[in-house]
């Protein structure tokens, strides 16, 4: 039997979360933006680190660059 379920990673609210189609589709369609559509709960997870440890980086640059010019 293959399993046919999806998960979404979506943006809501500047934070990122993981739903399974039936989640989704008890979210209001305009409170949130699909990032990506994947076929495992895993993978959506791992993604949804990256995003968060590039996010990361950026704060990161940013608060670097502000103490740098004071």
């Amino acid at each position: 039997m293959k399993n046919t379920a999806h998960w979404y990673l979506i943006e809501q609210e500047g934070l990122f979360h993981v739903y399974p189609k039936e989640g989704m589709e008890k979210l209001n369609p305009d409170t949130y933006t699909i990032q990506k559509v994947f076929d495992t709960r895993r993978e959506a997870l791992t993604e949804m680190g990256r995003l968060i440890q590039l996010e990361i980086a950026d704060v990161k640059a940013h608060v670097n660059q502000i103490a740098k010019d004071t």
